[in-house]
């Protein structure tokens, strides 16, 4: 669980081009980050 909640924490600060790498935009990148680090 904790490891979800840093890699939520770190999306949360992704930029424009690195959530493209990722195939993931910003609004994907949003709701993900806003999960609580219970919930998969």
């Amino acid at each position: 669980m904790l490891a979800r909640s840093r890699e939520r924490r770190s999306l949360a600060e992704f930029d424009a081009r690195m959530l493209r790498d990722i195939g993931a935009t910003p609004y994907e990148a949003g709701v993900e980050a806003r999960k609580p680090f219970w919930r998969a």
